[in-house]
C-alpha cells in the first residue's frame, strides 16, 4: 500500500515539473520570438547607431544589475525552505529582510548611475547632435530608475519562483513581453526614440510587479510587508546564500564578455563572427535546458527542508536520466543539423561556426547533463565548492586563453572552453554532487546511460537521412528537427517514463492528471 502511495506521489511529482517545464519554455519562446521581431525593426527605424546606444545603455543597466548580489534567488530558496518546514516567522523575516536590502542596493546602483551620468553619456553619444545628446541622457536615466524599480520587486519574483508558481510567473511575463514589443514598435514608429523606449520598459515593470506583489500576497497571506521581522540572522543567511551564486554568475559571464574583445584584438575581427554564430547557439540550447532544470530548485529545497534525503537522491537519479538523454538527443542535432542551420541562416561564408560549434558541444553537452545536480547543490546551499570551481575554470580561460588565441589560434582556444567546461561544470559537478548525496558514480552513470539507449534509433535515422538527403532548404531542415524531437520524445517516453506516458494518455491532459 505504502509502494503505491509513494509511487502516485512520485507520478503526480513528475507531471507537476512537466507542467512547470511547459510553461518555462513557453515564456522562453515567446520572448525569443518577440526578440527576433523587433530587433530588425528597431535598427530600421531607429538606425544602427541609436540602436547601438540603446543596446549599450541595457548593457550598462544590466552590469549595475550585479548589485542584485543574487539576493533574488536567495529569497526563493529560503521561501521555499521555510514553507516547507512552516516557520512562517521566519518566512515573513527573510522576505522583508530582502526587500529592505535590495532597496538599498538599488538605491546605491541608481545613485552610482545619477553621479556617472556625465561620463557615461560621453562614452556613448560621440558624433551626436545635442538633441540626441539629451534623448540619450534621459533614456540612461530613466534606465536607472527602472533598475532602482526592479530590484525590490525582484523579491516578490523570488516569492513566486520559492512557491513552484512557474505558471503565474509566465502568465505575468508572456503578456508583458508581448505588450512591450508592440508598444516599443508603435512608439519607434511615430518617432519617439530611446526615451519612449526606457518608459515602456519602466511602466511594464511597474505593471507586472504589481501583480507579482498581489499574487505573493494570495500565495501567502501571512506575509506581512513591514520591516518589523528584519534580523541579522536573515541578512547573513540572505547574504551568504547569494554571494555564492552571484561569484558563480559573475565568474560564467566574464569569460564570455572578454572572449570577443580578445578575438578581435588578438586574431583580428573578422574571426568574432563565426565564434560569435557557435556561442549563441549554444547559449540558446543552454538556456532551454536551465529553464527546465530550474523548475527543480525550490522542489529540492522543499525535500531538503523536511529531511527527504530517499526524494533528493530520487530527484538527481532521474534528473540524471533526462538531462543524458537531453545531452544526446542535442549533440545529434548539432552534429546533423547544425551546418545547414548556419548556411540557411547566416551564410555557407561561415561554415567555419560550425566545426567551432562541434568543439563547443563536446564540452557543453556534458556539462548540461549536471545541471539538475547543480539546482540540488544550491537547493541544499552546498555551491561554494562551484562557486570556487567556477573562478577557477574563469581565470584558466581568460589567462591561457589569451595565450593561445595569440599563439595557437581560435581552434586552440575554443578547446580550451571545451575542455574547461567538461571538467570543471561536468567531471566536478557530478563528482561533487554524487558524493554530498552519497550515491555511487557507477551507478549514476549506469541509469543515465541506459536511458539514452531509448534515442539510439531515432538518432541513428537522423544522421542516416541527413547524410542521404541534406536539409540544404528551411522546409527540409525543420522537417528533420521536427520530426527527431518527436520521435526521440515519444521512444524516451515508451522506453524510460512508461507510466508518465499511460498517464497524460489515460486522463488526456496533466492537469488532470494531477486532480485525479
Amino acid at each position: 500500500m505504502n509502494s503505491s502511495i509513494n509511487s502516485n506521489i512520485e507520478l503526480q511529482t513528475k507531471i507537476t515539473i512537466f507542467n512547470n517545464i511547459r510553461w518555462n519554455w513557453i515564456g522562453i519562446a515567446l520572448e525569443t520570438a518577440m526578440a527576433f521581431i523587433i530587433c530588425p525593426f528597431l535598427i530600421s527605424f531607429l538606425g544602427a547607431a541609436q540602436y547601438g546606444v540603446w543596446v549599450t545603455i541595457g548593457a550598462i543597466t544590466g552590469y549595475f544589475g550585479l548589485f542584485d548580489f543574487g539576493i533574488k534567488s536567495s529569497v526563493g530558496r529560503y521561501v521555499a525552505y521555510y514553507q516547507s518546514k512552516n516557520q512562517l516567522d521566519m518566512l515573513n523575516g527573510s522576505v522583508q529582510t530582502s526587500i529592505l536590502l535590495l532597496a538599498s542596493l538599488s538605491t546605491i546602483a541608481l545613485t552610482c548611475i545619477f553621479l556617472s551620468l556625465d561620463t557615461l553619456v560621453s562614452l556613448i553619444s560621440k558624433e551626436f547632435t545635442e538633441t540626441q545628446i539629451l534623448s540619450i541622457r534621459t533614456a540612461l536615466l530613466i534606465s536607472g530608475i527602472h533598475l532602482w524599480v526592479l530590484l525590490p520587486l525582484n523579491a516578490f519574483e523570488g516569492i513566486l519562483w520559492g512557491c513552484q508558481r512557474f505558471d503565474y510567473l509566465n502568465k505575468i511575463s508572456a503578456p508583458a513581453t508581448i505588450i512591450r514589443g508592440i508598444f516599443s514598435i508603435l512608439f519607434v514608429w511615430f518617432g519617439y526614440g530611446l526615451v519612449s523606449l526606457s518608459l515602456i520598459c519602466l511602466i511594464t515593470t511597474l505593471v507586472t510587479g504589481i501583480i507579482k506583489i498581489v499574487l505573493a500576497k494570495r500565495l501567502i497571506p501571512s506575509i506581512n510587508f513591514s520591516f518589523a521581522s528584519v534580523k541579522r540572522l536573515h541578512l547573513y543567511e540572505l547574504a551568504k546564500f547569494g554571494a555564492a551564486n552571484s561569484l558563480r554568475s559573475f565568474s560564467h559571464a566574464l569569460p564570455a564578455k572578454l572572449s570577443p574583445i580578445g578575438i578581435a584584438i588578438l586574431i583580428g575581427v573578422e574571426t568574432v563572427a563565426p565564434m560569435s554564430i557557435a556561442a549563441r547557439l549554444i547559449a540558446a540550447t543552454t538556456a532551454i535546458l536551465v529553464a527546465a532544470a530550474g523548475v527543480l530548485t525550490p522542489l529540492a529545497t522543499s525535500y531538503h527542508a523536511k529531511n527527504n534525503l530517499r526524494a533528493i537522491r530520487q530527484l538527481h537519479l532521474t534528473g540524471g536520466r533526462y538531462l543524458y538523454c537531453a545531452g544526446l538527443f542535442v549533440a545529434t542535432l548539432f552534429f546533423s543539423l547544425g551546418q545547414p542551420l548556419i548556411r540557411l541562416w547566416v551564410g555557407p561564408e561561415l561554415d567555419s561556426s560550425y566545426y567551432l560549434l562541434l568543439i563547443l558541444a563536446c564540452g557543453r553537452c556534458f556539462s548540461a547533463t549536471q545541471i539538475v545536480t547543480r539546482a540540488i547543490l544550491t537547493a541544499q546551499a552546498k555551491q561554494w565548492p562551484l562557486a570556487y570551481m567556477s573562478i577557477v575554470q574563469s581565470s584558466l580561460v581568460i589567462g591561457l586563453g589569451f595565450y593561445l588565441l595569440s599563439y595557437q589560434g581560435l581552434y586552440a582556444f575554443v578547446i580550451l572552453l571545451a575542455v574547461a567546461d567538461f571538467l570543471s561544470e561536468g567531471v566536478f559537478s557530478l563528482y561533487y554532487g554524487c558524493r554530498c548525496l552519497n550515491i555511487s558514480i557507477r551507478s549514476y552513470l549506469k541509469q543515465s546511460f541506459l536511458a539514452c539507449l531509448s534515442l539510439v534509433l531515432p538518432s541513428t535515422a537522423l544522421i542516416l537521412c541527413c547524410n542521404y538527403w541534406p536539409a540544404d532548404n528551411w522546409f527540409m531542415l525543420f522537417f528533420y528537427g521536427v520530426s527527431y524531437s518527436l520521435s526521440s520524445l515519444l521512444f524516451f517516453l515508451v522506453f524510460v517514463e512508461p507510466k508518465f506516458l499511460q498517464t497524460i494518455l489515460v486522463n488526456g491532459d496533466s492537469r488532470h492528471a494531477i486532480s485525479n
